[in-house]
């Protein structure tokens, strides 16, 4: 939102002084950061470095933060929305990712012990991986993967 023209173009003409090639062929990084609905910033009190969310200290953290914490909560929004974080949000973001991370590791054993899968839920699980692609082929929305994935794989 604040990354408006020509804040991408004046970083590829810096790259390309810098190293004389294009840096890269597509631009693509989140929305505004917020926290408890608040814009992040140094001049609200509110601003939370990656230092202090993995270590959690940070007066408005209650504890410390995973990076795959982090990043599934900031993959439950889609990439053009703000993304809101809050202890409420990431601790339920690291709950959700442990509880999808133990289900793959269950079907991952299931495949690699040559246990057979039923074939309603291999019907299922070809279902689930189309809406998956689906979802990630409409402009990458993670935040619907992730619901389907809630609604397929309770977590």
């Amino acid at each position: 939102m604040d990354l408006l023209f020509p804040h991408h173009e004046c970083e590829i003409a810096q790259s390309l002084g810098a190293n004389g090639k294009q840096p890269v062929r597509y631009w693509m990084h989140n929305n505004m950061l917020t926290i408890n609905g608040q814009k992040m910033g140094k001049s609200l009190n509110n601003f939370i470095t990656l230092d202090e969310l993995f270590s959690g200290n940070h007066h408005l953290l209650e504890k410390p933060y995973s990076a795959m914490a982090l990043r599934f909560c900031m993959l439950q929004s889609q990439y053009r929305n703000p993304i809101d974080f809050s202890n409420k949000g990431l601790q339920d973001a690291e709950k959700a990712y442990q509880k999808l991370s133990e289900i793959y590791l269950l079907l991952k054993e299931m495949n690699w012990s040559g246990t057979s899968i039923d074939p309603d839920m291999e019907k299922a699980l070809s279902s689930f991986e189309k809406e998956c692609l689906d979802a990630m082929n409409d402009d990458i929305n993670t935040a619907i993967v992730i619901s389907i994935c809630s609604k397929f794989l309770p977590m």
